[in-house]
């Protein structure tokens, strides 16, 4: 009897080991080490804050806990001033994607906060694949968004696309507006958050996101063009005008016919790039392919894929393939360098008049 027990109890721990040794080799798999960030090119050093902020304007309509809606912002921002003087630096807003995560685009936070812009990127809880908030706890993905982004489909159901699609614009873009407020407004916010602040100039704001987050921030753009504190530049990475599509008739979706009023960079990948006519949710990008203007920048990165414009593709080739469907063809160090230059560089002429 004895025996058998001991020889049950090794078997056990031998289980045990293998399973945890098989989940430490697939983590390892999928998330190797040693693919962070990438490193900056400024002349700043870069600090970083986190804070979660309550909304006592609005109840959450997510989740069972009810009470105001709580937003967490990571904050990227000169550190080590080589000369630039408190309350000159631009700020940068950035939406992280559907199933995105508040660091989602690290790689480009750090490298504008390099050349001296103050870099806000907002969790939108139970929009976010998680959230980790301060003092910690982590909110997970709501289910019901869950399920409502993969029954979406524009091409099936215009109308059932723009309810969800107005849903979704309502929370992200008053996430927006919030994160805005909070630093540049005169109501002091969390105390994390008061060395960025500072360096705020709240008449220079520019706006950034990644699909779902880039449609957020065009809505804000076009929203914001006449206020005071107004957007003066937007950067979309493979992001559909959604806020520009104010209805549907005949089964088609009816289009804001206005000029898009404010400078933007939409960064487009493989995956839509040459494919945008066959989107219906993409028609306000075709209009805006066809604009006159000189301040609308239309770039596609060959050999990218959508997901390969963050940082996922650093974190993760793996889990990165698994989700795009196929490989990407573009390194994606490169890929990733090309989407902050191409930032920097719009973000300079239209916030910094470089």
């Amino acid at each position: 009897m004895n025996g058998e027990f001991h020889r049950a109890r090794w078997s056990s721990g031998v289980w045990v080991m293998a399973v945890a040794l098989c989940l430490a080799a697939l983590w390892a798999a999928v998330f190797p080490l040693g693919t962070g960030p990438l490193p900056v090119t400024g002349p700043y050093a870069v600090a970083h804050a986190l804070a979660t902020l309550t909304d006592a304007y609005r109840l959450e309509t997510y989740g069972s806990a009810g009470g105001h809606r709580r937003v967490t912002v990571g904050v990227w921002y000169p550190s080590g001033e080589p000369g630039t003087q408190a309350s000159d630096h631009p700020l940068v807003v950035f939406s992280h994607g559907a199933l995105g995560v508040l660091d989602s685009n690290e790689s480009l936070y750090r490298e504008l906060a390099s050349h001296g812009y103050v870099v806000a990127s907002i969790g939108h809880t139970y929009q976010a694949l998680y959230v980790v908030e301060d003092p910690g706890g982590r909110t997970w993905i709501d289910a019901g968004y869950l399920r409502d982004l993969r029954r979406e489909d524009a091409k099936v159901d215009r109308r059932a696309s723009f309810e969800l699609y107005r849903q979704w614009m309502a929370v992200r873009t008053a996430d927006i507006e919030f994160v805005i407020e909070s630093l540049i407004g005169v109501t002091p916010t969390a105390s994390a958050l008061s060395e960025a602040r500072e360096l705020v100039d709240g008449t220079r704001i520019g706006l950034m996101g990644h699909s779902l987050g880039g449609s957020a921030a065009l809505g804000v753009g076009r929203l914001r063009a006449e206020v005071t504190a107004k957007v003066a530049a937007v950067v979309a990475l493979e992001s559909p005008l959604l806020t520009d599509i104010v209805g549907v008739e005949l089964g088609e979706f009816v289009i804001d016919p206005s000029p898009y009023p404010v400078p933007v960079l939409n960064v487009y990948s493989d995956d839509t790039w040459g494919r945008l006519t066959e989107m219906p949710q993409y028609a306000g990008n075709v209009a805006l392919l066809e604009s006159p203007h000189d301040d609308v920048i239309n770039v596609h990165i060959e050999g990218s894929r959508h997901l390969g414009l963050t940082d996922l593709s650093l974190t993760s080739p793996l889990l990165t393939r698994l989700l795009g469907g196929t490989r990407q063809v573009a390194d994606a160090k490169e890929v990733l360098r090309a989407v902050s230059s191409l930032t920097l560089e719009f973000l300079d002429t239209h916030l910094r008049g470089f």
